[in-house]
């Protein structure tokens, strides 16, 4: 960060916030574990620079959009999978200058990209369901209930809550393990345990944009390999964009293999359209019409100027996916029996998420009820409403205790 902050471990913050460790270096924020002396608690402390820029939508502060208002806003289940804000507050590096900006949300464990062993392995077909629920109902709740787009979908941003059996101890032993000559900077690691009980959390709103200004998104965002085409084109963008990134990662999760992939160092846009071409077929015209920059690499009919080599046919999808799950090469561990049924109607679901046109792709709340996901859903829904409940009872238990109520 710029105009910086001096912050250490060892330091105290509003003579309430012990700095423990540091999470992640950011270009305009830094991440740090605290405890919080008034919950007695250990929490993550985002500190913004005043250098960041606002977008030029003008969407800034998402985090606080994002706090529950009335009952039915803390009794949805997608509350349980995105930071909660417990508090913010503002410092000052030094008289006269820019105040720095201050987060306080619970403490996240690592992300999911430490369960993929290195991206050597897929994760298990039951856990992908399950990370799917969270994701959906965290999504939700953004989209249908406070009108916030995420936009920064990736891995990275995915992270593991502790449970209430591992987190303590977990926490403690990995500070205890620390070395604090190294000063190291990563993630509060800890051991996933049993995945019967994993739950995660959609972190980092630091790039996420309200709905209210739909109409001046059409700037880029999102991970290039988790780009929606409609993002890629230039056209205005919304919540289905969120819902297009999940879908690649749901791929990823499930077959190791990236969906659509890319130039690493340039991010070149139109071998990733070529791609989706060669898996999905041709843009939709409309979508074309729609894209400032789409007259550069499409007709008006929706085909490219340059056509991609074809992989077989026109339409990959189904198979490309079989083949990932069975036959592609690598260390794999071994997959649950998947009948023909189950994979087609994963197939489908993918399908519904990965639909070109960004208005024909299904919402958050329309996957989580999709039939490859209904048993797990209506295994995992009660667990999730009840956390959702204990959540709040502590939180009203702490607010009644501290004389303070939601920020």
């Amino acid at each position: 960060m710029t105009n910086d902050l001096s912050i250490a471990v060892g330091s105290t913050l509003r003579d309430r916030y012990e700095i423990l460790h540091c999470i992640a270096r950011q270009r305009f924020s830094t991440i740090w574990m605290a405890r919080d002396a008034q919950l007695n608690d250990y929490v993550a402390l985002k500190v913004q620079s005043p250098d960041k820029p606002v977008p030029t939508c003008g969407c800034a502060d998402v985090a606080k959009a994002i706090v529950p208002t009335n009952e039915d806003e803390e009794a949805h289940p997608g509350r349980t999978s995105l930071p909660i804000l417990l508090d913010s507050f503002a410092l000052e590096s030094a008289p006269g200058k820019p105040e720095f900006h201050c987060l306080v949300t619970p403490l996240l464990g690592q992300s999911i990209t430490t369960m993929c062993h290195d991206g050597s392995a897929s994760l298990p077909w039951d856990v992908v369901k399950r990370i799917c629920i969270f994701l959906l109902f965290a999504l939700d709740y953004l989209h249908n209930v406070k009108g916030v787009i995420h936009t920064d979908i990736h891995p990275d941003n995915i992270l593991i809550q502790p449970t209430e059996r591992n987190g303590p101890a977990a926490i403690a032993s990995f500070l205890k393990n620390l070395d604090p000559k190294a000063d190291p900077v990563g993630p509060v690691s800890f051991p996933v345990g049993d995945v019967r009980d994993l739950a995660v959390s959609l972190a980092d709103l630091e790039t996420a944009h309200l709905m209210t200004n739909r109409d001046k998104h059409d700037f880029v965002v999102q991970p290039h390999h988790l780009r929606a085409p409609e993002v890629i084109l230039g056209a205005q963008w919304g919540p289905p964009a969120d819902i297009w990134s999940l879908g690649c990662l749901i791929h990823e999760w499930a077959t190791c293999s990236v969906l659509f992939a890319h130039d690493t160092v340039t991010g070149n846009p139109q071998q990733i359209l070529a791609h989706m071409v060669q898996v999905l077929g041709n843009f939709p015209p409309e979508l074309v019409q729609k894209g400032r920059w789409a007259s550069g690499w499409f007709n008006d009919d929706g085909s490219m100027k340059i056509a991609p080599e074809r992989i077989g046919s026109s339409l990959m999808f189904g198979p490309l996916i079989a083949y990932n799950l069975f036959e592609a090469p690598g260390y794999r561990p071994p997959l649950p029996e998947i009948d023909e049924l189950e994979l087609g109607k994963f197939i489908h679901f993918l399908s519904q998420m990965l639909c070109l046109d960004p208005e024909k792709r299904w919402s958050a709340i329309d996957l989580v009820k999709h039939p490859w996901l209904f048993s797990t859903f209506t295994q995992y829904y009660h667990d999730m409403v009840k956390a959702v409940q204990e959540r709040v009872a502590a939180e009203a238990a702490v607010a009644d205790s501290s004389g303070k109520g939601d920020i």
